[in-house]
């Protein structure tokens, strides 16, 4: 009966640990999918940011050129020794052509500004993620804890199972040293009774002690066989017990190897966002140099 109660109990701690294992993993899966999004999202404003960065990088190229076009040609002009209203009229259209092209590059600055702030929400996204899976991690250790405290206890009432079990056998055998003198007993006895040479009334006496001898020995082996019975039930209680302990235990190695997986994850997500902030800060340096070009 004990033994009974010990498997369902163990039963019952099994049953509890795969469902919280089943809703962490669906959590941690959860939690996966949105870091991939969120991953994803950050590659493509990366890839906006290098391509509003070259944009900003080519129209620079332009603005200097022309910049150094129009010192050229305004020194030709006066070497030249042109008129006045030719020379203006040449430096009002490059400076139409140099504005025009500082319009480009302000709305390719808009573009990279745009991209800029989508890089900094999907980074505050990924450490919301990375929070909720901290607690998601700390929450599956909780439950490691409480599995392993119902593991030891199981283990421990299970020893103390095996010493009475070794108690039993210990008494089986004395039950059946005790069935074997019986039996020597009642053969000499019996041997007595063929060899005897007295009365009828001395042999009716050991018949009966031989009839009585015989009942208690029947009774003896049966009490022996009605133990063992028991014995080898809880035998198989304490085989099935120590089965669902290695099952318990073989499902908490896989949930330790999926934690170690998703740390190893994190920890790329983490190089990921390093990553990020260093672009960031080089994007804001090149917005301060285009805001002291303009």
């Amino acid at each position: 009966g004990e033994a009974k109660r010990l498997r369902l109990e163990l039963e019952r701690a099994k049953k509890g640990l795969g469902e919280g294992t089943k809703d962490l993993q669906a959590k941690l899966k959860a939690a996966e999918e949105g870091r991939a999004e969120a991953e994803r999202a950050l590659k493509e404003a990366l890839a906006k940011l290098a391509v509003a960065e070259k944009k900003l990088a080519e129209e620079r190229a332009r603005a200097a050129g022309l910049d150094k076009g129009l010192k050229e040609a305004m020194e030709k002009l006066k070497a030249s020794g042109e008129g006045a209203e030719g020379a203006d009229g040449r430096e009002s259209e490059l400076k139409k052509v140099i504005e025009g092209l500082r319009k480009e590059a302000a709305g390719a600055l808009k573009d990279k500004e745009a991209a800029l702030a989508e890089a900094e929400r999907r980074r505050k996204a990924e450490e919301k993620e990375k929070a909720e899976c901290a607690k998601l991690r700390g929450l599956l250790k909780e439950e490691r804890e409480e599995a392993d405290a119902v593991q030891k206890r199981l283990i421990a009432e299970a020893k103390d199972l095996k010493g009475r079990l070794e108690a039993a056998l210990k008494d089986v055998e004395r039950l059946e040293g005790l069935s074997k003198a019986l039996e020597e007993r009642v053969r000499h006895l019996e041997a007595e009774l063929k060899s005897a040479r007295g009365g009828q009334g001395e042999q009716a006496v050991l018949e009966r002690r031989i009839a009585e001898l015989k009942d208690k020995l029947e009774k003896a082996q049966r009490a022996l066989s009605e133990y063992q019975e028991k014995h080898t039930s809880v035998s198989r209680e304490k085989v099935l017990i120590e089965r669902e302990l290695r099952t318990v235990t073989s499902h908490l190695e896989e949930a330790e190897k999926e934690m170690a997986g998703l740390r190893g994850q994190r920890g790329s997500d983490a190089a990921e966002l390093a990553r990020l902030r260093g672009l960031l800060a080089g994007g804001e340096e090149t917005e301060r140099k285009a805001a002291a070009d303009r």
